[in-house]
């Protein structure tokens, strides 16, 4: 049948821990989730507080972690946490709180959430359950202190597609930190095209110190090339990162997913339009049936931005399918004497880049169709033409089926 993608939801909240989502088939074939959640705490409206948070599962290993800045602080006030054992959250008390996901077959097969205690709001969170790819792992890496070190990462299969995160925590694998709030969040296709979509938000300071970027020559970077790793191998059983820049190791948190044979992943950059309306995203091989978007507002691809008060900080996730789209998106300002950070999640958009934290100066587009060589996007607000977003699309090319007419004999005509 092929790889496929289900986006499913839920809302939690205080005074429950463990939360069931029914799953639409029964037949045992899922193998992992990507799951995204932002302080949002009603679908389609921008709430005061950035909180980001991303996990893989593939049902056995869990990994996780978020970023988070408090609004209208005089001196800054945010943190960060990953966990490569169980995912973790911050609550917007900064209490941390972590969850592991699992799936059970039954009638209806479902996944289950459950967390370590009470998430501290009735937050969306909603997840990409992979059904019928070959194999989906997640793991965690240690990367090497020296630069340009490689590192290979035993996975036992060979990887499509490449999901990874890490939030620059020095020599560990899992931990939490206050001095700053940053998270990176990468992706390669099967070729080693990558790229990855980077904020850093400094914590404790008088005067907001924001940077965020958009990268295409890297799969990991802490903004300006300080840190950064290339996707440099893939085989039959492991993928490889080569460290450039600074002398710290960092823990990297990443899901490994092989699709089937006839199908393709394919990553590219595109731009918002410079208008409303319909925009196609072409270079795709065959039709695609699912595609991971990042957005920002940069105007440029592997610039560090932390000078525009009104566009840093912009820092979005979304997936959609034919059937069903979801997007969650951060802003947080640069150079202000107090802070002003937002969220937003939606289950009816598809890229939703979130800008001085109002819809009305945001990026936001619907799912239009999913085309051959491509998919189309339906753009209902543009704040700013030209801005650099990316895409992980998976594809398949689809047969069209030969008709074949009945050939007529004709004898004795005379």
């Amino acid at each position: 049948m092929g790889t496929s993608f289900e986006i499913v939801e839920t809302v939690l909240s205080t005074s429950s821990s463990t939360y069931d989502i029914n799953l639409g088939t029964s037949d045992g074939d899922y193998k992992g989730a990507l799951c995204f959640m932002s302080a949002a705490t009603a679908w389609d409206t921008v709430i005061d507080n950035s909180l980001m948070a991303v996990a893989f599962t593939d049902f056995t290993n869990n990994a996780g972690g978020s970023t988070i800045s408090l609004d209208n602080q005089a001196t800054t006030s945010g943190g960060k946490n990953q966990g490569g054992t169980d995912a973790r959250v911050y609550n917007i008390d900064k209490t941390t709180v972590n969850y592991r996901i699992a799936f059970t077959q039954g009638t209806p097969s479902k996944i289950t959430i459950t967390f370590t205690a009470n998430p501290g709001d009735a937050y969306r969170f909603w997840a990409v359950v992979i059904k019928g790819a070959k194999n989906v792992t997640v793991g965690s890496t240690l990367m090497d202190q020296a630069q340009n070190a490689t590192k290979d990462t035993t996975v036992g299969h060979p990887t499509s597609a490449l999901l990874c995160f890490t939030q620059w925590v020095g020599n560990v694998i899992g931990n939490n930190s206050t001095a700053y709030s940053n998270i990176t969040f990468g992706y390669a296709d099967s070729a080693r095209n990558s790229g990855c979509i980077s904020l850093y938000d400094d914590s404790g300071v008088a005067d907001t110190d924001v940077h965020t970027a958009l990268y295409n020559n890297s799969i990991l970077n802490g903004v300006n090339n300080v840190y950064y790793y290339e996707y440099t191998g893939n085989d039959a059983t492991t993928f490889t990162f080569t460290k450039r820049g600074g002398t710290n190791a960092f823990g990297v948190f990443w899901m490994a997913i092989e699709t089937q044979a006839d199908e393709y992943t394919k990553v590219l950059d595109f731009n918002s339009p410079a208008s409303t309306g319909n925009s196609s995203v072409t270079g795709i091989t065959g039709t695609p049936f699912g595609a991971l978007l990042t957005a920002t507002c940069c105007a440029a691809m592997n610039t560090d931005y932390d000078t525009d008060v009104d566009s840093n900080g912009s820092f979005g996730h979304s997936f959609f399918t034919s059937s069903k789209q979801y997007a969650s998106s951060i802003c947080t300002r640069d150079d202000l004497a107090a802070s002003d950070t937002k969220s937003v999640s939606s289950n009816t958009k598809a890229l939703y880049t979130l800008k001085k934290g109002s819809t009305t100066d945001s990026n936001i587009a619907s799912y239009a169709s999913m085309d051959n060589g491509g998919f189309t996007l339906n753009w209902s607000t543009l704040n700013t033409a030209g801005s650099k977003n990316q895409a992980l699309v998976f594809s398949k090319i689809v047969d069209v089926p030969v008709v074949r007419r009945p050939v007529c004999n004709i004898v004795n005509l005379f």
